[in-house]
């Protein structure tokens, strides 16, 4: 088994979250499930195959 590290909403917990932005105006995320948009995403690990 590998471990991986997700990102997922800080709100939803969801892991349909994306990377928008980032470089200048530093990293954004956006949760296409609740509509989150913010700075943070939390990274949740999870084992595969």
């Amino acid at each position: 088994m590998k471990r991986k590290w997700v990102p997922t909403c800080p709100d939803c917990g969801s892991s349909n979250i994306i990377f928008e932005a980032g470089m200048v105006t530093g990293q954004k995320y956006h949760c296409l499930n609740c509509g989150y948009v913010g700075a943070v995403a939390l990274e949740v690990e999870i084992e595969t195959e």
